[in-house]
């Protein structure tokens, strides 16, 4: 044998180990890039970025409304799926609360001011939008009795009002 055909036989040998080694390592490799190990942050940006693509106007969008309550249902969601492991974790579920009110308010401002995208976003994120209570005061017994008291005063000067009429016609 030449040395030109040990050096083309080296150059077979390396190429055989190469491609069986990439081979092999190709299931590891898909693995590895799969979210099956990836930690819980990049889970949770790659939910994020697929939310954001879902509402966002163009590809640089990253500060409208409907990419801010994107980002907002995101945690929110988060918060939740925390929230069923760890029932007792008060601060998380005050951040919870706290960014659901802020998700109301960016979606009560995006209702009045642009009701097609408010819409829109609703329908891609899986919200349901609820409108807010009517004011309703608890009715106590100091309030019940103020209220009585004035509604007495008050038919009584009618009375006193309808009698100088009746008097000075």
């Amino acid at each position: 044998m030449s040395s030109n055909d040990i050096y083309m036989h080296f150059l077979y040998l390396l190429h055989e180990l190469v491609s069986f080694s990439v081979n092999r390592t190709d299931g590891l490799v898909k693995r590895l890039l799969s979210l099956e190990l990836a930690c819980h942050s990049e889970k949770l940006q790659l939910k994020k970025e697929q939310m954001i693509a879902k509402v966002q106007r163009d590809e640089n969008d990253r500060n409208s409304v409907e990419v801010k309550v994107a980002i907002l249902t995101t945690r929110i969601r988060n918060y939740q799926e925390h929230l069923l492991k760890h029932h007792k974790d008060k601060a998380n579920k005050r951040r919870m609360l706290m960014a659901i009110d802020r998700r109301k308010k960016l979606l009560k401002h995006l209702r009045l001011v642009r009701y097609d995208a408010f819409e829109k976003v609703c329908e891609q994120l899986g919200i349901t939008y609820t409108f807010p209570p009517e004011y309703h005061r608890r009715a106590t017994r100091r309030w019940q009795t103020k209220k009585a008291f004035c509604i007495k005063v008050f038919k009584e000067v009618q009375k006193q009002k309808a009698e100088q009429r009746a008097a000075s016609s």
